[in-house]
C-alpha cells in the first residue's frame, strides 16, 4: 500500500515537471514557434529534470553536467545529466566545464526537444558510445551487488518532449545499426508519446540460462516480465530482451514518467559502483607500487 502523502508530493513534482518540461519551456522560449537563446532553452529542461531525479536519488549519488574520462585517454562526448558517485569530485571543474572519471559516473541522461528520425537515431548512437565506456572501468568495485552482468553496465537514457514520428512498431537494430544490444539504452520518455522499456521473454531463454528461466517461472507464475535493461548476461551466454512500448496515457498522465523514474532508480540499487583510482590515471600500474 502506498503512503497518501508521499504519493502526493511525488505526484505533485510529477506534474510541475511536465508542464515545466513541455508547456512553460516552449512558452517561455519561443517567440511565434521560434526557437530563442537555444542554450537556456535546454539548460531550463534539464535542471527541471534534476529536481524531479532528486527525489528518487539517495544521497550517495550526485547530479551534474559533463564529460567522462578514461584512464585509457578516452572522453566521451558532452553529457546533459550525469549521475556520479557523491564522494567524488571531477577532475576538472572550472564552472564552465566538468571531467569525470568513467569509474565514478553511474548513469547519463540525454535531454532532448522535438526529434525526428534522424536525430533520434543520433542521440542514440551519441548514448551507446558512450556506454561503450563502461569496458573502460579499471579496479574493483567497492560496492558489488550485481547478479547479473547486464547490471555492471552504465545506465542511459533519453528524455524529449516529442517523436515527430510513431515509435510503436520501429525496429530498434536499424537505429542501433551493428552497436551490441547490450548497450544499447536503458529507457526512453518521451512526454507526448510514452515510455520504451524492454521485456524478457523467460521461455526464450537460452538453454544455458535453464536453471534462471526455472526459477522465474516457479516464483513468479510469470512467462514474460518487464526489465529495465535491454540485455540479460550469464557469464558468456547474452539474451537480447524486446523492446516494449507504454502508449501515452492521457487518463494517467503520470504512469510513463513513474515507469522511467522507477528504471532509474532500481538500475543504480543493483548496479556495481566503482571507484576511479588516479594511480591509474597518472599511467602507472598499480601492481609496480
Amino acid at each position: 500500500m502506498a503512503n497518501v502523502i508521499y504519493s502526493t508530493i511525488i505526484k505533485r513534482r510529477i506534474d510541475n515537471f511536465y508542464n515545466t518540461f513541455g508547456i512553460d519551456a516552449d512558452t517561455i522560449f519561443k517567440n511565434n514557434r521560434n526557437l530563442i537563446h537555444p542554450g537556456e532553452f535546454g539548460k531550463y529542461r534539464e535542471e527541471t529534470l534534476k529536481e524531479l531525479l532528486r527525489l528518487v536519488l539517495n544521497r550517495s549519488f550526485s547530479i551534474a553536467e559533463g564529460f567522462i574520462i578514461t584512464s585509457n585517454d578516452k572522453i566521451s562526448t558532452q553529457c546533459d545529466i550525469l549521475v556520479y558517485n557523491t564522494n567524488a569530485s571531477p577532475v576538472i571543474n572550472d564552472s564552465f566545464v566538468k571531467f569525470f572519471p568513467i569509474e565514478e559516473v553511474n548513469a547519463i541522461i540525454e535531454v532532448k526537444s522535438d526529434l525526428s528520425m534522424s536525430d533520434f537515431k543520433n542521440a542514440l548512437i551519441k548514448l551507446a558510445q558512450n556506454k561503450m565506456l563502461t569496458d573502460e572501468r579499471i579496479g574493483r568495485p567497492y560496492s558489488q551487488k550485481v547478479f547479473a552482468g547486464e547490471m555492471d553496465l552504465l545506465g542511459t537514457y533519453l528524455v524529449c518532449k516529442k517523436l515527430n514520428f510513431s515509435i510503436e512498431n520501429i525496429d530498434m537494430s536499424n537505429i542501433y545499426n551493428d552497436i551490441p544490444q547490450k548497450y544499447w539504452h536503458n529507457g526512453i520518455l518521451s512526454l507526448e508519446d510514452g515510455y520504451l522499456g524492454y521485456r524478457m521473454q523467460y521461455d526464450d531463454l537460452p538453454d544455458s540460462m535453464d536453471v534462471t528461466r526455472g526459477k522465474l517461472l516457479t516464483s513468479n507464475y510469470k512467462r514474460a516480465e518487464d526489465t529495465e535493461y535491454s540485455v540479460h548476461i550469464e557469464g558468456n551466454c547474452i539474451y537480447n530482451c524486446k523492446p516494449n512500448y507504454y502508449k501515452k496515457s492521457f487518463k494517467n498522465k503520470y504512469i510513463d514518467i513513474e515507469e522511467f523514474l522507477i528504471c532509474i532508480d532500481k538500475v543504480l540499487k543493483l548496479m556495481n559502483r566503482y571507484e576511479a583510482d588516479p594511480i591509474c590515471y597518472l599511467g602507472f600500474n598499480t601492481s609496480d607500487f
